[in-house]
Parts: C-alpha cells; sequence; structure tokens
C-alpha cells in the first residue's frame, strides 16, 4: 500500500471511531445515484434534452470509433489492411487523449507497431 492509500485507511478509521459517519443527515437514506446530479444545475435541463435526442459527447463516439476500428483490426487478413487500420486507431486515440487531456500514464494506450504480425 502506498503512503497516500495509507494515510487515507488511517483518516478513515479515526472518523469510523469517532461516528463521523454515524451522525450524517444521510444515514439510513437512500443515495442519489443520478448521474444527473454531477452536471451543474444550471446545465440539467440542456443536458437532459440533448440525452433525450440521442447526442453523445464526442469523446464517447470517439471511444465507439475506436472499438469498432479495433474489432477490424483483430479481423484483418492483409498487412496492408492491418496497417492502415492501425494508423486509423491510433490516431483516434491521439484525438481522444488530447481531447481529454490526460496525463501520459493514464492515456488510452495505442496500438503497437505499424499493424504487420
Amino acid at each position: 500500500m502506498d503512503a497516500w492509500a495509507w494515510i487515507a485507511e488511517q483518516r478513515i478509521a479515526e472518523a469510523m471511531e469517532e461516528g463521523l459517519f454515524e451522525r450524517n443527515e444521510l444515514t439510513g437514506r437512500p443515495l442519489d445515484l443520478d448521474p444527473a446530479m454531477a452536471v451543474p444545475p444550471e446545465q440539467r435541463l440542456a443536458f437532459k434534452v440533448l440525452q433525450n435526442a440521442g447526442f453523445v459527447p464526442p469523446e464517447v463516439e470517439l471511444r465507439r470509433e475506436i472499438e469498432r476500428l479495433r474489432e477490424r483490426l483483430a479481423a484483418a487478413s492483409t498487412p496492408v489492411e492491418r496497417a492502415l487500420l492501425t494508423r486509423q486507431v491510433n490516431d483516434r486515440v491521439l484525438r481522444l487523449n488530447v481531447m481529454e487531456r490526460r496525463p501520459a500514464f493514464v492515456e488510452v494506450p495505442q496500438v503497437p507497431g505499424d499493424g504487420s504480425r
């Protein structure tokens, strides 16, 4: 266990011993796990309208496209087709990682090589 996890575990244990989790106004009530609660209140209506219209964020659509291309890559039979699909997958992965502004250690991985087996 790393130092941060250990510190977090210690603080949670201390809070439990002090009964801080028992004297909570939400104790005994079900949690509202609606994903819309993560959206600021002033944007919820707009998000709901977009969701009902079938709109998905560009990141979600790009992830779907990457998955479709990876499936085609797995089924590709020629080296030329594999190389082309590998470049397409890696291009979309790069766009996704830039779009989501991820640090390098949590990026979506690219397909290694040039697609040849």
